[in-house]
C-alpha cells in the first residue's frame, strides 16, 4: 500500500508539475498576445501624433507663406504707386541700378 500510494503521489505530482506547465505555456502566450497588442496601440499612437506634428507644421507653414505673399503684394502696390507718382526719379533710378550692374557685372 505504501508502494501505490507513493506511485500515486509520483501520478499526482507528475499532473501538477503537467499542469503548471500548461498554466505557464497559456500565460506565456497571454502574454505574446498582450505584447502584440501594446506594440500595434503605440505605433498608431505614434503615427496619429506624427500625423498631427505635419498637419500643423504644414498649417504653420502654410500661414508663413501667406503672409509673405500678402506682403510681396504691399510692397508691388506701393513701389507701383511710387512709380506712378513720380515716374521721372523712378527711371533715373532704374538707369543708375543698370548702371552699377554693369560696371560689377563688367569685371
Amino acid at each position: 500500500m505504501a508502494e501505490a500510494s507513493a506511485t500515486n503521489a509520483r501520478k499526482n505530482g507528475k499532473t501538477d508539475i503537467d499542469n503548471d506547465f500548461g498554466e505557464v505555456k497559456a500565460q506565456i502566450e497571454q502574454l505574446r498576445k498582450d505584447i502584440t497588442a501594446l506594440s500595434s496601440t503605440l505605433a498608431s499612437a505614434g503615427s496619429s501624433t506624427v500625423e498631427k506634428a505635419e498637419n500643423d507644421i504644414m498649417k504653420s507653414s502654410q500661414q508663413a507663406v501667406d503672409s509673405v505673399a500678402k506682403e510681396i503684394s504691399n510692397i508691388e502696390s506701393d513701389l507701383v504707386s511710387q512709380i506712378r507718382d513720380y515716374p521721372v526719379r523712378s527711371i533715373g533710378i532704374a538707369a543708375g541700378i543698370g548702371f552699377l550692374a554693369a560696371m560689377l557685372t563688367r569685371h
